[in-house]
């Protein structure tokens, strides 16, 4: 600051010295016109002054701010986010597992995405056991086939629960539950 502002000073002696030459080398009206043009670069420079010195206030008052705010890698809760992230990149054992862990469970989703029809394979699969159905029961709202036994005993601890075969969006409810005759 105290080096800016002596810039200021030597500038301001610089445009006194040029007024005073101005006057004293140049006569009517062309020493006037000169005068005027620079009285026009003085209040140009007295108005970057006074914003530069503003914008500096707001500056120093930023940087006294941004001291005083909390660091937030001196928090626990930002302690406790790095020792997760080290963790993560500790699990390098998981990484060498994944594309078979991937493998798996695309074969998984594969196989239940699959429903067998019972001209091809004879029998439906449950959707739980992956066995061949024994004594099925069947959805009248999504039409799907179930094993009874297995779909009675999930009834018994929930009211209602979603259909289990992939894509399916409709609900299973006892009272929409149709016995099959095979």
């Amino acid at each position: 600051n105290t080096e800016r502002n002596s810039h200021f000073d030597d500038f301001q002696s610089l445009l006194k010295e040029t007024a005073q030459l101005i006057i004293s080398n140049l006569e009517g009206d062309s020493s006037q016109t000169e005068l005027f043009k620079l009285q026009g670069i003085i209040k140009k420079f007295e108005e970057s002054k006074k914003r530069i010195l503003r914008e500096n206030k707001v500056l120093a008052e930023l940087k006294t701010t941004l001291e005083s705010v909390d660091k937030p890698w001196e928090h626990d809760v930002y302690k406790m986010f790095e020792d997760n992230i080290k963790c993560i990149d500790n699990v390098s054992d998981a990484d060498n597992n994944f594309s078979t862990n991937v493998e798996d469970y695309v074969e998984l989703l594969r196989n239940d995405a699959v429903m067998e029809s019972s001209e091809v394979q004879g029998a439906y699969k449950d959707p739980w056991t992956k066995l061949p159905i024994q004594d099925p029961v069947q959805s009248n709202t999504c039409k799907h086939f179930y094993e009874r036994t297995i779909v009675y005993g999930i009834l018994k601890k929930k009211k209602e629960f979603r259909c289990p075969y992939l894509g399916c969006v409709h609900t299973i409810k006892e009272s929409n539950i149709i016995k099959v005759n095979v």
